[in-house]
């Protein structure tokens, strides 16, 4: 049989056996909680990789119209040359045209 010292370990009755029932309780509970943040900041991580992406393609647009709107700078400046070659023209065919009226 076993000594009562030996007997008094496996009393799942006595005062320290309960509070060690207790504090696993309380332990497997803080696991829980701990699994579960683990899980909501692996989300987050996630939803920030997925921002960063979102950042870097709208980054990408943005360079993109800025090229565009170079682009369309550099027509607007070639479409005022023609036009001041257009005046410049129209000007000398008026001055022709007067001088030979003039004549």
């Amino acid at each position: 049989m076993l000594s009562d010292s030996t007997a008094f370990l496996y009393d799942d009755d006595a005062p320290w056996a309960v509070r060690v029932a207790e504090v696993k309780r309380g332990v497997d509970r803080v696991d829980a909680k701990v699994d579960e943040v683990k899980t909501q900041v692996d989300e987050v991580k996630t939803q920030v990789d997925e921002v960063k992406t979102q950042v870097d393609e709208v980054k990408t647009q943005v360079d993109e119209v800025k090229t565009q709107v170079a682009e369309v700078k550099l027509q607007v400046m070639s479409m005022e040359m023609q036009m001041d070659d257009v005046k410049l023209s129209l000007c000398n065919q008026l001055e022709n045209l007067y001088n030979h009226i003039v004549i």
